[in-house]
């Protein structure tokens, strides 16, 4: 790379600073440079000073590019506009981003126009510039004002020229994809803008032909007699079948042509002379002149009127042209059909009986498209992953005419949920059986199933039954705001590590809504290679290898979360909640769920603030000695290491946080602070003070704050017991004077003088016992109101067990009569237990002196194999 190019890049990092998330990767991007200047050194025509004017544009164009999805203003990533929005990555079609930022799950509507949005399907597979609405309407005469016919204004029209013949008199409007039509609708412009069509025809079609190129239509609608008044028509279509005649009638259509056959030309209706001569010169039609003949008079040229003599012309009839023009034409649907965005959200079609064959033909709104089989008494499966969750309430198959339906199919939806085997859980929606298969013979030529909206994202069709079949379209309808969506950031580049603090987010979630947001960070990126020909198709690596020099086109590069990225957080459970992602990391990404169990409501989301910090230190490594007990439920004695990595500029610490499972409590032993190399001689901190906290977390602050020279080891001394086969700790350094500083320990081999690795402390191997001793104060109660002995104190503990199962406590007497009997229930089992029993039985009475039999049982609710699930101990009761 040139001087100067480096220059240029040197003075970019000087102008925003080194860090900024805008240089970060300069690096990376220098990279690329260097392989544009290999490839280009040596070409004619291409000078240094060009290349380096370009790359000063290129770093320019990096810069802009930088940000994307987000904004970072001062210590918050803030992601709150449509720009934003609309650079994560989500299933195509499934969310609605309006003007203010808000994001919502799209809204799937029923009695949807198929000529509102045709322009969108037009582009489908093509560049947007290549296509416009302008290409699917085609006119015999003045094709360009067809666009009139699809804005919603009735006062803009499409008029065929007057000076073509009538057989130009046509139009045709490609709604760019099939729909299953319920009405065309024709309106018209008022009296005072024009006439209706004199007669005219309706014709539609699926796209099928009769030769190359020649289309085959169908009569929808004919006008039976000249049509002067009515302006408005709705033309209702029949269902996809042939009729007793064996014509095909359809509402599954694509093509819509509407043909002028009759016209009044330039004699619409009869004026005066004023209001002829007030018409406009184009709206002025024919002027007949008539010559009396005995009773009656007949019509004669200008010229003969002229010549006749006066008592024998008759009257002269003028007509205002005729003005045919329509406002508006509407193909009004079923709905949106959720099929036609399958590929759009990544979704699959697949013919499993096929080895997975691709099968999105079937979902692509072409009529030309269709995958020919056959089928034996085997049930054989179409398989549907919609990409996103929907409300399903209606399927549809349209079949070739020459092809038999499925005598045999169930229609199953899933909503992703998994059997115990790892399965979906499939619904059966609807089931047909032995039906006679030809279309030609029973007028069928598409299946329809109807059913209670339910929350779909993967649908199969099982068939069988001997036969050849050719589907051409499978269709799913519903409607309702789509049930979940779930959308990711870019990668989020902080410029360098940052100590992630918390998250907020502002948003609207109903009852039966709710929105989740999770993190992941990382610290490394790696380059992924996308290649392409020079026709801009991606191929593999190797094929772009063996491409000739002209048929190469662009290598895209993008940078991926590396190996050393965390998966992602659990979902936060309030706006404002500490980040759990690792951290400090140097990049993130975020996830946003919107999530409804109700078809008319949806959550919405308008920003998500991220806010993080300056680190105290560049890395904090941390584990537990030793890493393994002896036995659960004792109370042991540990040390967790903390290993600090100082920037120069770090303000130290003093302040430490370890914090446990629920069920553990932490108590301090002491804290010493030193080097590595000479541990032996580190001393305890005596000016440690304990702050109060759970009985879970450990919270150790310093009289003095620890600078970065000062050690550059931590010993945090602590008992507790372990109750469970292993549990995590957790643990954070922070300054006490500054806001938001805990940052937190990333387990690791943090010293050689622990033997373990990370902070996982696990228990023994073996063993089945989940109830350890039960311990009684005192063998003996007296309940004699002294305050001495009243109650009967015994502890125990529980081990191995998870999740909140019942632990029961009951007294007998010696005769096997149950006396007493409760139920101790927390959210976790397993842990130390210290109970007591006021010598009282069922109904609150003191019992009777004597001795008596002490049960402690836990039930397992799983099937676990466990032992010693219950403990006994006689007592005495005396008074």
């Amino acid at each position: 790379m040139s001087r100067s190019c480096l220059q240029t890049l040197g003075s970019l990092r000087a102008a925003v600073g080194q860090n900024h998330p805008y240089v970060v990767n300069m690096g990376g991007f220098a990279r690329l440079v260097r392989r544009a200047f290999a490839r280009a050194r040596g070409t004619p025509g291409i000078s240094r000073q060009l290349l380096n004017a370009a790359l000063l544009l290129s770093v320019l164009g990096v810069v802009a590019a930088y940000g994307q999805g987000h904004t970072i203003a001062g210590n918050k990533v803030v992601v709150d506009r449509q720009a934003h929005w609309q650079q994560w990555t989500f299933p195509g079609g499934t969310l609605d981003i309006d003007e203010t930022g808000t994001v919502r799950p799209h809204f799937v509507p029923k009695n949807t126009l198929a000529t509102s949005d045709i322009a969108a399907f037009i582009k489908r597979g093509k560049d947007s510039e290549d296509a416009t609405l302008r290409d699917a309407l085609s006119a015999g005469t003045r094709a360009a004002d067809l666009v009139h016919l699809l804005d919603g204004d009735l006062s803009t029209y499409w008029e065929p020229d007057p000076a073509s013949p009538l057989r130009q008199w046509w139009f045709e409007i490609d709604l760019g994809r099939l729909v299953a039509a319920t009405h065309i609708r024709l309106t018209f412009v008022g009296e005072e803008l024009g006439d209706p069509f004199l007669q005219f025809v309706v014709l539609t079609s699926d796209g099928a032909e009769v030769t190359k190129g020649q289309r085959r239509f169908n009569q929808v609608f004919r006008t039976l007699k000249s049509n002067k008044d009515q302006r408005e028509f709705a033309i209702e279509l029949d269902p996809t079948r042939f009729d007793r005649e064996g014509r095909m009638v359809s509402d599954y259509i694509r093509f819509v042509r509407l043909t002028i056959t009759d016209t009044d030309s330039t004699r619409a209706a009869e004026v005066s002379a004023e209001q002829y001569d007030q018409l406009a010169a184009a709206d002025q039609g024919a002027v007949d002149f008539y010559k009396k003949a005995g009773a009656g008079q007949v019509q004669v040229s200008e010229a003969t009127y002229e010549v006749v003599d006066s008592a024998l012309r008759g009257e002269i009839r003028r007509y205002r042209r005729e003005r045919p023009r329509l406002a508006e034409l509407e193909v009004q649907t079923l709905g949106e059909n959720i099929s036609l965005g399958l590929v759009e959200r990544r979704g699959a079609a697949l013919l499993t009986f096929l080895d997975n064959a691709p099968a999105t033909a079937f979902f692509d709104g072409i009529f030309e498209t269709s995958l020919a089989f056959t089928s034996t008494d085997e049930i054989r499966e179409l398989f549907f992953d919609l990409g996103s969750s929907f409300w399903i309430d209606r399927h549809q198959i349209y079949y070739d005419r020459q092809r038999s339906r499925f005598p045999n199919y169930d229609l199953q939806t899933s909503d992703g949920s998994l059997a115990a085997d790892g399965s979906l859980v499939w619904t059966t929606q609807a089931s047909h059986r032995n039906r006679a298969t030809s279309g030609h013979y029973t007028g069928d030529v598409y299946d329809v199933d109807t059913f209670a909206p339910t929350r779909t994202r993967f649908a199969r069709i099982l068939f069988w039954g001997g036969g050849q079949f050719k589907p051409r379209e499978v269709q799913f309808y519903g409607e309702g705001f789509q049930p979940e969506v779930e959308l990711v950031s870019p990668l989020i580049r902080l410029g360098s590590s940052k100590n992630l603090v918390s998250v907020e987010w502002d948003g609207d979630a109903d009852v039966g809504t709710f929105i989740e947001i999770q993190t992941r960070t990382g610290s490394e990126l790696v380059e992924e290679y996308s290649y392409f020909n020079s026709g801009g198709a991606e191929v593999s690596a190797e094929a772009y290898a063996g491409l000739g020099f002209f048929s190469k086109g662009r290598i895209d590069t993008t940078e991926v979360p590396g190996g050393d990225w965390s998966a992602w957080s659990l979902p936060y459970e309030a706006s404002g909640a500490a980040i759990t992602s690792p951290s400090p990391r140097q990049f993130l990404e975020l996830k946003a769920r919107l999530v409804s169990d109700d078809p008319h409501r949806a959550a919405e989301l308008r920003s998500i603030r991220l806010n993080f910090v300056e680190p105290l230190a560049r890395q904090l490594l941390g584990e537990i000695e030793p890493s393994v007990v002896g036995a659960l439920g004792k109370e042991q004695e540990l040390s967790l290491f903390i290993k600090p990595s100082f920037a120069a500029q770090s303000a130290g610490f003093d302040e430490v946080q370890i914090r446990a499972p629920d069920n553990m409590a932490l108590e301090f032993r002491g804290l010493r602070l030193g080097r590595e190399a000479q541990w032996d001689s580190a001393e305890l901190v005596s000016s440690a003070e304990v702050m109060a906290t759970a009985p879970d977390s450990l919270w150790v602050r310093l009289s003095e704050v620890v600078s970065p020279s000062a050690a550059d080891l931590i010993e945090v001394q602590f008992a507790t017991a372990l109750y469970l086969p292993g549990a995590v700790f957790k643990a954070s350094l922070g300054h006490s004077a500054l806001e938001n500083s805990w940052q937190r320990v990333d387990p690791a081999d943090a010293t050689e003088l622990a033997t373990g690795q990370g902070m996982l402390l696990v228990g023994p191997e073996g063993g089945r016992h989940v109830l350890g001793d039960l311990s009684i104060d005192s063998g003996v109660a007296t309940p004699n109101g002294d305050g001495v002995n009243d109650e009967l104190a015994f502890s125990f503990a529980v081990t191995k067990l998870t999740g909140t199962q019942p632990l029961h406590v009951r007294i007998y007497d010696l005769a096997g009569r149950l006396v007493r009997h409760w139920q101790e229930t927390r959210p976790l089992i397993s842990g130390e237990y210290a109970l007591r029993w006021s010598c009282e039985d069922q109904s609150g009475a003191l019992v009777a002196p004597g001795m008596y039999l002490l049960e402690v049982e836990v039930v397992p609710n799983d099937d676990s194999r466990v032992e010693r699930t219950a403990r006994h101990r006689l007592v005495h009761v005396v008074y």
